[in-house]
């Protein structure tokens, strides 16, 4: 039981991420992914990015993102999104371009990211608790709108589960309550 408790913790959450990017706001993620509802290039006057992530319980999950500017590439176990985050803004020179590199590797050296939240920076929002916001090799919070004119916007990601996982639930005829086994 301890086993099985253990795998799930540590191989559950996101086990992948798409980018997506259109002209129009009602771009839909691929099926089985979640659509996170926040522009990732808010008010630069390019097109509509948004991310889409995969829950799941998986061998293989998404245990670490970077996000990397200018002509640099995605190193060792990461793979470089098809997508920049500043897509369709109008003069926009490479080295302002935004790339997003996701490591997707086995749990058994990392816990899989459980959740990613988006925050707007120029609103002054903060990251959720239990949140961490994406930073650089220097600690310093990534905008994920840098070198656009659009507003700041960070990424927040988690390795805590914020909901419980539930094996199970039923409602018993006898008192039409529901049950939940955690």
């Amino acid at each position: 039981f301890k086993r099985e408790k253990d795998y799930i913790d540590t191989n559950s959450g996101i086990i992948d991420l798409k980018l997506i990017s259109e002209v129009r706001s009602n771009i839909k993620c691929p099926d089985e992914y979640t659509k996170i509802e926040s522009d990732l290039n808010y008010n630069a006057n390019g097109n509509y990015v948004y991310l889409c992530k995969k829950y799941g319980t998986d061998d293989l999950g998404v245990t670490d993102i970077k996000i990397i500017n200018g002509e640099d590439t995605c190193s060792g176990l990461y793979s470089e999104s098809a997508i920049n985050l500043n897509d369709g803004v109008p003069n926009i020179s490479d080295k302002n371009k935004i790339k997003m590199c996701v490591k997707r590797s086995s749990s058994k050296r990392e816990a899989f990211i459980k959740d990613i939240n988006i925050i707007n920076g120029s609103n002054n929002e903060k990251c959720k608790d239990k949140y961490k916001i994406l930073e650089d090799n220097n600690k310093t919070p990534v905008d994920l709108n840098q070198g656009t004119t659009g507003d700041k916007i960070y990424m927040c990601i988690t390795r805590t589960h914020i909901s419980p996982i539930i094996d199970a639930a039923f409602i018993w005829n006898e008192d039409n309550n529901l049950y939940f086994f955690i």
